[in-house]
């Protein structure tokens, strides 16, 4: 147990070890947010958490990173919206209005719109994004991003001899293949 001040209150509060997706979903549908609406994935490449959730219709996106571990960034979002529902529900400030600098800008690029549905994704892209370290749910912002990530590291110039930059090499293959597929999948 700790001790938490929140807008000049005391509040016990107690944060687990670890937050579960399940965890954080309870507390969203207590909120009234519908599983179906929120989602919470991690890039575990990263140690990146997101959360992206609808409310009113409007779409949000939070993400942490600065925390030294993944579930350290999963209680962040847990503590982050449990403050936000808090001050909700005392009146002391709208939930969409706290959650505004999350807003997620829909139309803004249209490469970065294109989020499939879980159910749209095949096993083939499934191991593309496995390749790549990601998520299905990312944009294709993100793709393009975790590519050049991939490819800095794993460039064959950058070996230290034969073995390793042959080993580079297939490695590289691999992760322009599964960004091939993602690109034509995709249409970006």
């Amino acid at each position: 147990m700790g001790r938490r001040d929140v807008w000049g209150e005391n509040v016990e509060t107690h944060v687990p070890a670890s937050v579960t997706k399940e965890e954080l979903y309870q507390l969203l549908r207590r909120f009234g947010i519908p599983m179906t609406d929120a989602s919470l994935y991690f890039d575990v490449r990263t140690g990146t958490a997101v959360l992206s959730l609808r409310w009113k219709d409007q779409d949000y996106e939070y993400r942490s990173s600065k925390q030294k571990s993944l579930m350290g960034n999963a209680r962040a979002i847990k503590l982050l919206i449990e403050a936000k529902m808090r001050a909700h529900k005392r009146g002391l400030e709208d939930f969409g209005v706290s959650m505004s600098p999350y807003l997620r800008l829909t139309g803004s690029s249209p490469a970065d719109d294109s989020r499939p549905s879980i159910e749209e994704v095949t096993p083939e892209e499934r191991r593309a994004f496995a390749i790549l370290g990601l998520d299905p749910m990312v944009t294709n912002g993100e793709i393009d991003s975790a590519r050049k990530k991939l490819v800095k590291i794993y460039h064959p110039d950058r070996a230290p001899d034969d073995e390793t930059r042959q080993v580079m090499e297939g490695k590289m293959a691999e992760i322009n293949n599964a960004f091939e597929i993602l690109k034509r999948k995709r249409n970006f």
